[in-house]
């Protein structure tokens, strides 16, 4: 088995995938949301450049290392996006909720990495997540009036209702969930990773690299 994780972190532009990454990281984990507008702003400013790398301090089985790709969602580095599919154990689809046409782009993402992804082999019903969100795309003018109760987002259809773990995570200001519904996210994360680390186990995960 190998004692690397990749997990790839994809969707739309613009639905929030890098301040997710920095909450999986842990350097915005304790914060509350009023508290990271700024962060919101950069990185709406500054989108990520082909991908971004970070390594996760999680307890696994075996002491598993998880490294964390956060893909661009620009299309102009869909070029490279091949090279990003190589040894991928696990696959993360995120999307806005509040934005309609981010559901068929999140579609399109699910078919390039999990169904049709040529250079790893990725289990829907154990190696992929689908992430709802509300408010990391900057929509924290949209509240969640029931304080302290988990949003109902709206199931995901075709595809992508297929998936085996599903995750709403709801972070708008005023919503009073941003804490409880970032720990119902690591509960799901943390179900993929056992999932996706039985499968390395079982060698069901196997690049192409591997095969050759």
């Amino acid at each position: 088995m190998s004692s690397l994780l990749k997990v790839l972190l994809v969707g739309p532009a613009g639905s929030g995938k890098s301040l997710l990454a920095n909450f999986m990281h842990g350097s915005l984990e304790k914060k509350k949301i009023k508290e990271i507008q700024p962060a919101l702003e950069k990185s709406e400013r500054s989108p990520t450049v082909g991908a971004r790398i970070l390594e996760l301090e999680r307890d696994t089985a075996g002491g598993v290392s998880i490294q964390l790709w956060d893909v661009s969602g620009d299309h102009q580095y869909e070029g490279v996006w091949p090279a990003m599919q190589i040894g991928a154990h696990a696959v993360i689809i995120l999307y806005d909720c509040d934005k309609k046409e981010q559901e068929s782009e999140a579609q399109v993402w699910y078919e390039y990495f999990v169904e049709l992804n040529k250079y790893s082999k990725i289990n829907p019903r154990y190696q992929c997540m689908v992430v709802r969100q509300r408010g990391l795309g900057g929509n924290e003018g949209k509240e969640n009036k029931a304080s302290g109760a988990m949003f109902a987002a709206p199931e995901p259809e075709g595809k992508l209702a297929g998936v085996g773990h599903q995750c709403c995570l709801d972070v708008t200001a005023g919503s009073g969930t941003d804490r409880t519904s970032y720990d119902n996210f690591e509960l799901c994360f943390k179900k993929l990773l056992e999932q996706t680390i039985h499968h390395m186990d079982d060698g069901e995960n196997t690049s192409t690299e591997t095969k050759k």
